[in-house]
């Protein structure tokens, strides 16, 4: 596989992410995956707690030799291409401000540069599950680093969000059916919504088309799961009309039109749609709550409906999802009752 840079060059929540070892998988046996798992996870935590313990000298070669582990189990085993690019997204926390990140000291410049050179999925597959732990890995109090590092981290890969939301949604114009790759783009655009700290005329300017794309994922049933969740991240991070306009005029309509599909998984007792609908549609209540109970007509009634269907489900968990909405909504429409008494008192 071709190799970082060794010299300048010229020139995207599980919100703790941990894996555990495959009980199975379709190309590697229960004994062989645990092994590899176990390995991975010992470097990722020497990365963590022992990193000052390495010789300088030895962090190319150790940069390399990670890379080329990365791309070895691009194919899986899942959890352990995962704890590699953990380890990886360790690797850069401590590293990211010397030129084993190119010339530019460019973390996700170099990374983007390293695993698109060859062009395949598998490698794009690996990239995406680099940018989607990227920012999670340095946000965990268990990486053991200094706070003014883990900051000045943070910051610079924040700065490259514009580019990771346009690799995002370029990638999804141009990987055809390729569900893996799918994947990963949700689970990233997840990832970077809720740690990127991502404006809204950032994600608007960047690639609008992925916030719509979200939405048209819940209708593929290998992308549901990663859809809602990216879908959630989405609705929790843009909440307030005033400030998030753009993005909320794509997101209420997005949420909205899985009314009908959710009332339908209520019929059928499709558990997983109807577990996956609830949860947006409870969030899209809970999180525009003020417009719900406000003058402007948003269509507040078909909002409330659908969240009541999800508490009339025969599912009791379920139900005991849409509890929150309607405390809220008690709450709001209380406090609005008082602030009418006030005027008219």
């Amino acid at each position: 596989p071709p190799h970082l840079p060794t010299r300048p060059l010229a020139r995207p929540p599980d919100s703790k992410l941990e894996t555990q070892p495959e009980t199975h998988t379709e190309t590697h046996n229960t004994h062989t995956t645990q092994a590899l798992f176990f390995a991975a996870q010992t470097l990722h935590i020497k990365l963590r707690h022992d990193f000052d313990q390495l010789p300088r000298q030895s962090l190319p070669d150790l940069q390399q030799s990670i890379v080329a582990h990365v791309y070895r189990f691009s194919a899986g085993p899942r959890n352990v291409l995962t704890k590699l690019c953990l380890a990886l997204a360790a690797f850069a926390v401590r590293t990211h401000a010397s030129e084993l990140w190119g010339a530019g000291r460019d973390v996700v410049a170099t990374l983007v540069a390293t695993f698109t050179k060859s062009g395949t999925p598998e490698h794009l597959v690996c990239l995406l599950e680099l940018l989607h732990v990227l920012l999670a890995e340095a946000d965990d109090d268990r990486l053991d680093v200094d706070r003014d590092v883990r900051r000045a981290f943070m910051h610079t890969v924040r700065a490259s969000s514009a580019r990771v939301l346009e690799f995002l949604a370029q990638t999804l114009a141009q990987s055809g059916n390729n569900a893996k790759v799918h994947e990963g783009i949700f689970r990233c655009l997840a990832s970077w919504v809720f740690w990127g700290d991502i404006s809204c005329a950032t994600l608007m300017g960047a690639a609008p088309q992925l916030v719509s794309a979200t939405f048209t994922a819940l209708a593929a049933p290998h992308l549901f799961d990663v859809a809602v969740d990216a879908a959630l991240e989405l609705t929790r991070t843009y909440d307030d009309f005033r400030l998030h306009g753009p993005v909320c005029t794509v997101l209420v309509p997005g949420v909205m039109a899985q009314a009908p599909r959710l009332r339908d998984a209520i019929a059928r007792g499709d558990d997983r749609t109807v577990t996956g609908l609830t949860r947006l549609v409870v969030e899209l209540g809970f999180s525009y709550m003020d417009l719900i109970v406000g003058d402007a007509e948003i269509n507040q009634g078909e909002v409330v409906a659908t969240v009541l269907q999800s508490t009339l489900s025969p599912d009791t968990e379920v139900a005991r999802m849409t509890l929150p909405f309607w405390g809220n909504l008690s709450r709001k429409l209380r406090e609005a009752k008082d602030v009418e008494y006030g005027m008219n008192g």
